[in-house]
């Protein structure tokens, strides 16, 4: 009887070395597929994204401004303006519908006169956003 060879003798070692270091082409294909399939979903993402953020049929390009006073309507179609103009993420301007901060406009225009009691912002897809201005009553007349 012939002794089988034990795990410790070279033989042994070696075959299972080179067992070790030959590439199963499956595997590899099977890694690039994966790794090609996720590289195409995040390029479509980023693409999609960008599409969004970019597109000027989503950019606010009307803002009606209604208030009682002629000069602080001027001054409030003024500042809204600056404000869609302003950029939000380093890339994107502010006039983009889904970028567009009613809160933010609100605040802005709030600011910009002491007359100013209250403001309303809306937003109608795609393209449109209404402001409502209250102004203060006034308490006298300044001669």
């Amino acid at each position: 009887m012939q002794r089988k060879s034990a795990p410790s003798s070279p033989g042994y070692r070696v075959n299972i070395v080179k067992n070790k270091r030959r590439f199963k082409p499956r595997v590899v294909l099977r890694f690039a597929l994966i790794v090609l399939v996720a590289l195409v979903v995040i390029g479509a993402l980023g693409a999609g994204t960008w599409l969004l953020l970019t597109s000027p049929r989503l950019a606010i390009g009307h803002v009606a401004v209604s208030i009682e006073d002629p000069v602080l309507k001027q001054d409030a179609e003024a500042v809204s303006n600056i404000y869609l103009s302003s950029v939000a993420l380093r890339f994107f301007k502010r006039n983009n519908f889904f970028l567009f901060s009613r809160e933010g406009l609100e605040n802005a225009l709030s600011a910009f006169s002491p007359r100013v009691a209250s403001v309303a912002v809306s937003k109608a897809f795609p393209n449109t956003a209404d402001v409502m201005v209250l102004l203060k009553k006034r308490a006298g007349v300044w001669c």
